[in-house]
């Protein structure tokens, strides 16, 4: 028996002759939060609706629990089995309890049993003190709980979520977000949930998935995908702020010295001498002090990078700040703003950056061939 409840397998999908969809292989486990993390653009609603089975991709196939799905009307049945939610609640000008029991209702369930699960979901979802109130006497938040609310009495396998979470401020967010995994884990319902916020993806992810121009550039678990990127553009869009060119210079037992403009960094790797690298370094696992700092001491023995560089931009975001550094190449620091003040540091100060060698992720570079020439057509010359 399979874990695996939804599979795509060289999924193939196009509009107006473009095409938007291109997918080798995804997987959605039984009872996991899979998340699908793109930018605006990058074929995240179509993915939905072929996952939907609301779209028939031009090439490929789909299963469910290890079936291949037929391309006609018995996938009814299987939909039947889906669920979807969106970013806009789309509520009805009814009750809360009217617009939960929709779905139900469409079945035809008896009156019982239609009372039993919407008592149960709305409680679970901690708004049954709403049942009787219209929609429009909601905040955001509520309104959004109606709607999942909805979504999951009809007890799907699988959920589809489409930015349900990017209309709410932060606080709301995080409340629901965590009620939402809770809820999920109790009925054992899978899901996938579509996002451009790292920050949801974090709140949520069993697994994540980043698409890039309809194709899924990686997936993996937070700490593969976000800490283990697998490509620049990836590193990029997981949030490694400094991504430095390089080449390996030296490597004994998996400890590597990179050449990089004006310095060396080392780092855990087993590429070899010669092989040219991209260095990766998240923000938060750089260590900024005063060039004159007696706390850059303590350091050295745990940091084996230190880089001295000029500060030349600084932007606070709430509690963190992030510091922009001029190391001969540039690289970028998260530190709290309490650190930022106890710090005094401030633009075109020196400073020492330190990470550790095991910080940095190394990406092999892609050595990209020139675009075949194609020969004139005849009587042309170029």
């Amino acid at each position: 028996m399979t874990d695996t409840l939804l599979e795509l397998e060289k999924v193939v999908h196009s509009y107006a002759g473009r095409q938007v969809l291109e997918v080798e292989r995804l997987e959605v486990k039984e009872g996991e939060m899979l998340v699908v993390l793109g930018q605006t653009g990058t074929g995240k609603s179509t993915l939905l609706r072929v996952l939907n089975l609301l779209e028939q991709p031009e090439q490929g196939v789909i299963r469910w629990r290890g079936q291949e799905l037929p391309a006609n009307h018995a996938r009814l049945e299987i939909r039947r089995r889906i669920a979807m939610a969106f970013q806009d609640p789309l509520l009805f000008r009814a009750s809360v309890f009217d617009n939960v029991a929709y779905g139900l209702r469409l079945r035809h369930r008896p009156k019982t049993e239609i009372e039993e699960k919407v008592g149960k979901i709305l409680g679970l979802f901690k708004i049954g003190h709403l049942a009787t109130r219209n929609p429009n006497q909601t905040s955001g938040g509520e309104a959004q709980r109606v709607a999942l609310a909805r979504a999951l009495v009809i007890e799907p396998d699988l959920l589809l979520l489409d930015e349900p979470l990017a209309s709410l401020d932060p606080v709301i967010k995080e409340e629901l977000a965590k009620d939402l995994i809770e809820v999920l884990h109790s009925l054992n319902v899978s899901c996938v949930y579509v996002t451009h916020s790292r920050e949801e993806a974090f709140m949520v992810a069993d697994r994540v998935a980043i698409i890039e121009q309809g194709k899924i550039a990686q997936i993996g678990d937070l700490e593969d995908v976000f800490y283990r990127p697998a490509s620049v553009s990836v590193a990029g869009f997981v949030g490694v702020d400094t991504i430095i060119k390089g080449e390996v210079t030296e490597q004994e037992k998996g400890l590597a010295v990179i050449r990089i403009d004006h310095g060396q960094i080392e780092a855990i790797t087993e590429y070899r001498p010669g092989d040219k690298v991209f260095v990766c370094i998240r923000p938060e696992d750089i260590v900024v002090e005063s060039f004159d700092s007696e706390v850059h001491a303590g350091h050295k023995a745990s940091a084996r990078n230190h880089l001295k560089g000029k500060v030349t931009g600084i932007r606070t975001l709430g509690a963190i700040a992030k510091v922009n550094i001029d190391c001969g190449a540039p690289l970028v620091a998260t530190i709290t703003k309490r650190s930022l003040d106890d710090l005094g540091i401030k633009k075109d100060d020196e400073v020492i950056a330190s990470f550790k060698a095991t910080s940095v992720h190394v990406i092999k570079s892609e050595v990209i061939p020139p675009p075949k020439s194609s020969p004139l057509p005849a009587g042309r010359q170029a």
